[in-house]
């Protein structure tokens, strides 16, 4: 028995050794992580419940009956409120609709009516927003509940600012044509007229205006364009949200600026009087300081924003009214002339100082009295064409493919394109098989039909263009390709704070501007690349040394009448108190405005425009490499203690194109396209 008795003792099992590697064990990570505890609660509920044994039909019946009912109530208090939130989704197109057909109607009121709709709209859109809150709570579903939020506050304050606009008009619809009945009384002259002299007396009213766009773009910021789709039943969703950051982006100068903009805007476009502009045309097929050889220019009158005439002249018009004067040493000695011409005086890069020039010469003259200068390139044109497509325009649809002419000529068909528009306006101008056909007058001529062509594509085309146009706007003033002077202090100061006045930039810290200019080497720029590569190294007594190197290279044969040897004074502008070290691959160095020279004579160089500059000549024939090299020494407090930054500023209608920044083992490099801050570390 008592053998029996100690076999039925229960038997006690050895406990298992602690795994040393237990401690380090990770606690489980999924659903408790995300969703909590009493998730997780329920969730051993029903995995205790599914367990269960279910012994009666009943029992089974009674418990997937309670389950189907808890899914049920779950899936319900997540699409209830998802389908309460569509139907007011979908009524903000129906008011939008009605909005753009209160526009085209010209009804003020009734827009303001609409937008006052939207609103209420937008209200309730907001309350069905809020009980969508759980998703803030679910992971990649709230990137998207927070962009669904930052887009409705900036429809929001974009109908408040339009509700701003519109009654702030409405005492003035009648004038404005923007009432039923008195549009058709007026002309769109009179209605553009009108509301030049108006909107400068409404300007300090429209002030809200500018801030609800600052805080719409801050809205658009934080959405992530690259999480949706290019298209959504039609809609180009990345699109349009893409092209509203870009606007706003570009608008955010005029914005800083509001109410000046609208008191001073009217009277640019002759709301009070009419304006008379000198208008530059700049051939960058032949690069100067300001962007390219002053080919042509035009007198642009407007009154009340109608172009009353633009009548235009070759550049050479002015040079039997102009005073004799010397031209500055640079010019005289590369270009073989004694006599500074109308046609060469934007020498100076910073647009400021030339415009002057170019306003004293042409006052002196006793020539019409003039509101301002502005340049324009003819890259706009070839830019213009990249958006609008090809055009073909009679009588100038020749096919070129056999001609034997540069590459530039030959594609493209019977029709103008971006890549062939300059070479064969030189063609028509220069080459023409009928010598009566040639000169200024054909240039004329092809350029007001091509702008009559284009206009016709641009206003046939799809509402898809409209952000491309405004966005090569602004562009053209990031590249300056446009730039704008007025004698008038109030408007140049404008100009200036818009980033259109064409100045060499006041900076802090490093700061590099090349400036090169064709002096002789025929229209090379057409096909010229360039590049610029600068590098940093600390010298013993703590003084930072720059080295810059420009690479130039045609690769178009030399033909002498578009591709030449080319003949390029180059000044660098550079922080002021710099110390050129040596140049290499120069012809000639100049450490002074008025002579070059063999060696360095002046290692300071010479003060212009808040900078210092230091100058070299070279030449070099088609398809060879040009390089010159720069080295001096950065004055103290160009480069910070932790950090380099240098602002490489563009020159309209330059050639260069990468810019690499070397410092230590760190290396950026930039497509100049517009003015770039560049920053590196500096190692320890």
């Amino acid at each position: 028995m008592e053998l029996l008795e100690e076999h039925q003792k229960p038997i006690s099992l050895p406990e298992p050794a602690e795994n040393e590697f237990d401690s380090l064990k990770t606690p489980r990570r999924g659903l408790r992580k995300w969703l909590g505890g009493s998730f997780h609660s329920l969730g051993r509920f029903f995995k205790r419940l599914l367990r269960f044994p279910f012994k009666t039909r009943r029992r089974k019946i009674v418990s997937f009956s309670f389950i189907f009912l808890l899914v049920l109530l779950v899936t319900l208090g997540i699409l209830v409120p998802v389908f309460a939130f569509y139907p007011h989704f979908k009524s903000t197109k129906a008011v939008a609709d009605k909005f753009l057909k209160a526009y085209e109607k010209n009804d003020l009121e009734e827009m303001d009516a609409s937008l006052e709709e939207t609103e209420k709209v937008l209200a309730s859109l907001r309350e069905s927003y809020g009980y969508l809150v759980y998703f803030k709570a679910i992971p990649f579903a709230n990137r998207y509940y927070a962009d669904a939020g930052h887009l409705l506050t900036a429809m929001e304050l974009a109908v408040d600012s339009g509700r701003t606009l519109t009654s702030t008009l409405i005492p003035h619809a009648e004038l404005l044509g923007l009432k039923p009945g008195f549009s058709s009384k007026l002309t769109v002259q009179q209605q553009l007229g009108n509301f030049l002299t108006t909107i400068p007396k409404v300007a300090a009213e429209l002030d809200k205006i500018w801030e609800n766009l600052f805080l719409v773009k801050s809205e658009l910021e934080q959405v992530d364009v690259n999480r949706y789709p290019q298209e959504l039943r039609g809609v180009k969703v990345r699109f349009w949200l893409e092209e509203a950051n870009q606007i706003l982006s570009d608008l955010e100068p005029i914005l800083a600026q509001g109410r000046t903009v609208l008191e001073i805007f009217p009277e640019l476009l002759g709301s009070k009087r009419s304006r008379t502009y000198l208008l530059i045309f700049q051939n960058d097929g032949e690069l100067r300081a300001t962007g390219g050889f002053m080919t042509a220019f035009s007198l642009l009158t407007i009154s009340k924003g109608k172009v009353i005439s633009n009548d235009v002249y070759p550049g050479v018009y002015v040079h039997p009214f102009q005073r004799y004067e010397a031209p500055p040493p640079p010019l005289g000695k590369y270009l073989g002339v004694e006599r500074w011409f109308f046609h060469d005086m934007n020498f100076y890069p910073n647009y400021p100082t030339s415009a002057k020039k170019i306003l004293s010469v042409w006052n002196q003259a006793n020539l019409p009295n003039v509101s301002g200068v502005l340049v324009v390139n003819t890259d706009i044109a070839s830019s213009l064409l990249k958006v609008t497509g090809p055009l073909e325009v009679p009588p100038y649809n020749w096919e070129f493919s056999q001609s034997g002419l540069p590459e530039p000529c030959l594609g493209g068909g019977k029709k103008f394109t971006s890549q062939n528009l300059v070479c064969r306006m030189e063609y028509f101008v220069e080459k023409n098989p009928n010598r009566k056909l040639r000169g200024s007058s054909t240039k004329e001529d092809i350029l007001t039909r091509l702008s009559a062509a284009i206009l016709q594509n641009i206003t046939s085309s799809s509402a898809e263009i409209w952000p491309k146009l405004i966005d090569l706007g602004f562009s053209f003033f990031k590249s300056r390709s446009v730039m704008a002077y007025s004698p008038d202090k109030s408007e140049q100061t404008l100009f200036s704070s818009l980033g259109w006045a064409g100045e060499l930039e006041k900076m802090e810290g490093d700061y590099l501007h090349v400036n090169d200019n064709n002096y002789g080497g025929l229209k090379s720029d057409m096909f010229m690349t360039e590049s610029v590569s600068q590098s940093l190294e600390k010298q013993d007594n703590g003084t930072w040394r720059k080295t810059v190197t420009l690479r130039y290279f045609n690769p178009q044969k030399y033909d002498n009448w578009l591709s030449g040897i080319y003949h390029d004074y180059v000044r660098l502008y550079v922080p002021k108190g710099a110390k050129l070290i040596s140049v290499s691959g120069a012809f000639s160095i100049w450490t002074s405005p008025n002579q070059g020279s063999k060696t360095i004579q002046n290692p300071l160089g010479w003060s212009e425009a808040g900078k210092t500059a230091f100058g070299a000549f070279i030449t070099f024939r088609p398809q060879e490499t040009k390089t010159l090299t720069f080295v001096y020494d950065l004055p103290e407090g160009a480069v910070g203690e932790w950090e380099w930054k240098v602002y490489v500023q563009r020159q309209s209608g330059t050639n260069i194109g990468l810019v690499s920044t070397k410092l230590g083992d760190k290396l950026e490099t930039v497509d100049l396209t517009e003015d770039a801050w560049i920053t590196l570390p500096v190692p320890n």
